[in-house]
């Protein structure tokens, strides 16, 4: 009883560190290709953005109307059509120097001053960037593009914005998925560990590696005692 509860024993600590073991390689090469499918698709967002602040930008329609002072039903229809068709933007926001908006995705807020100050960068000249500003549905992944005249000179920016729930709505999507590969490909090594087992104690008899090691020696030194004794 002593032996073969020590061969279960054995065995199930083999079998414990085997399932460590796969866990703990599951566990870092998914999680290192889970933050690499994130930041892929937050980049993948960040340029979808500034590539749709660029083009409203450089719009002749949206110059038109900033030079005009007043909206455009035209640009709208157009800006509109950007922000249904374009994945992955939720809002695009135009104003000029002032800060008074011309166009916006939710109508109701047209006319408005963009006082927050995260524009005041972008008037000043400076490159395009992205930042998360404070909106009034939660905060706000936005690209900045500044709407030059023909100058040269800053007379107004686009903002395109994505809700920052959204996008840790689509991480999370993301993160569940790889929770459901780690345990489906957990489970499964689990299982083929098992089936290992079974089959090395088919492959010897029944007996165990040790047993057999001893079994060899036990024979080994009675062969040696009978060469001596012939």
């Amino acid at each position: 009883m002593r032996e073969k509860g020590s061969r279960y024993e054995m065995e199930h600590r083999l079998y414990l560190t085997m399932t460590v073991l796969v866990t703990v390689i599951l566990l870092c090469s998914l999680g290192f290709t889970l933050a690499m499918d994130i930041a892929r698709e937050r980049r993948a967002l960040d340029r979808r953005i500034t590539e749709a602040a660029t083009y409203v930008a450089e719009l002749r329609g949206v110059r038109k109307m900033l030079e005009a002072g007043y909206p455009d039903t035209e640009v709208t229809e157009q800006l509109e059509a950007i922000t249904e068709f374009v994945s992955g933007i939720d809002s695009i926001l135009i104003a000029d120097s002032k800060g008074l908006r011309f166009y916006q995705t939710s109508r109701h807020m047209a006319g408005d001053m963009f006082v927050d100050g995260d524009e005041a960068r972008i008037l000043k000249g400076t490159a395009p960037y992205i930042t998360t500003v404070d909106g009034t549905g939660g905060p706000l992944h936005c690209a900045f593009h500044g709407i030059k005249n023909e100058k040269g000179e800053t007379e107004g920016f686009v903002m395109v914005s994505v809700a920052v729930s959204k996008i840790t709505g689509q991480s999370r999507q993301i993160m569940l998925v790889y929770v459901a590969m780690f345990l489906a490909m957990l489970l499964l090594s689990i299982l083929l560990t098992g089936a290992f087992f079974r089959f090395q104690r088919s492959t010897l008899l029944g007996h165990e590696p040790t047993e057999l090691l001893s079994l060899y020696l036990r024979q080994d030194g009675v062969i040696n005692s009978l060469a001596e004794g012939i």
